[in-house]
């Protein structure tokens, strides 16, 4: 159990999962793990017939399990948890309450971190959070607030360097009389990124990055219509989805980096190279969004959470960096630090 005070967006204390009537439910297209723990205790309740039919059916130890990562509960035929119900609610919580959920059902999109300097904040790849981030045009502010989770929270350090470092790219993105790349390039620039390549080289990133996620179940309806496009046109495009785009989208960003730990990202080695990451980030996003149809507002919420679903639960900077590597190998350029 961890019990701590963490820094935490100011609108964390109004965030509610919208259970049954949301669009895109986490119960779906997602894999869950459990821990050895959670495993052993789901299989000992004492359940009705069918509901302890699905589990065992379902949930499976991994062929390698460990402490942590011991089962997963394995999708139906159409890509869903078999405990969601008609309704889109989980029958396990139905049935036994919410302490039988695994700690991932339970605490998702929430994601607690503790360390020098406890945080927690919300996963832009939600439908809720991403209206909830919509429905003001501040900029995302924070606050600290007393929060218990009956898991042991995982420790990441941060610098104070670092820390610095992210203040001045909240700054930066939250300035709207900008439009977000810009402030995304600024951003960059501030962390030393080399933001010296031509536009052909920015054009083959745009092309590759596509076909870096053709098997991703949350962008893969929405590649195929062309890459490259104008970013002043995709902006333009997407004021006119959003009316507030460049306050909604610097919110949204702000608490990209707050979840993800910028600068320090996972498989990312310097400040510099997030900075490329962040800009790319920012670009396919707007790229990606230029050919898609949003008749309604909705659809443009669905595919913030779909984007960002990808962008926090993959190996998206990773990806990046390979794909920076690629479009050096195709113009002739050399953007990123060679290994000595």
């Amino acid at each position: 159990m961890t019990r701590d005070t963490f820094l935490v967006p100011d609108y964390y204390p109004s965030f509610h999962c919208k259970g049954g009537s949301c669009r895109h439910t986490c119960c779906s297209g997602w894999s869950v793990t459990l821990t050895e723990d959670e495993y052993f205790r789901l299989e000992s309740l004492d359940l009705e017939k069918s509901l302890k039919e699905k589990i065992e059916a379902y949930v499976a130890p991994l062929p390698n399990p460990t402490k942590d990562r011991y089962a997963r509960i394995n999708f139906t035929y159409e890509g869903e948890c078999p405990l969601l119900s008609l309704r889109r609610l989980c029958r396990l919580q139905l049935k036994e309450g919410e302490n039988a959920l695994p700690s991932v059902c339970r605490y998702y999109p929430r994601g607690p971190r503790e360390g020098s300097r406890p945080e927690c904040s919300v996963s832009d790849s939600c439908e809720a959070l991403v209206e909830l981030l919509f429905s003001s045009e501040k900029p995302l502010a924070f606050r600290k607030e007393e929060l218990t989770f009956d898991f042991d929270v995982p420790k990441e350090e941060r610098t104070e360097k670092e820390i610095e470092l992210q203040k001045e790219a909240f700054r930066l993105l939250s300035r709207t009389e900008n439009s977000p790349l810009l402030n995304a390039k600024d951003v960059a620039r501030h962390l030393g990124s080399d933001l010296s390549f031509s536009p052909a080289y920015e054009e083959a990133v745009l092309s590759l990055l596509p076909l870096s996620f053709t098997r991703s179940a949350s962008l893969a309806p929405y590649l195929g219509k062309g890459s490259g496009f104008d970013p002043r046109k995709a902006e333009q495009k997407l004021s006119q989805v959003d009316p507030s785009f460049p306050n909604h989208f610097a919110r949204l960003l702000v608490n990209h980096l707050f979840f993800t730990g910028f600068p320090a990202l996972e498989g990312v080695p310097s400040p510099s190279l997030s900075g490329l990451v962040l800009y790319f980030l920012v670009r396919f996003y707007e790229d990606l969004s230029y050919p898609q149809d949003f008749p309604t507002f909705d659809r443009y919420v669905d595919y913030t959470a779909d984007f960002f679903r990808m962008a926090e639960h993959s190996n998206f900077p990773e990806v990046l960096l390979s794909v920076l590597s690629r479009a050096e190998q195709e113009t002739g350029e050399t953007l990123l630090p060679t290994e000595k």
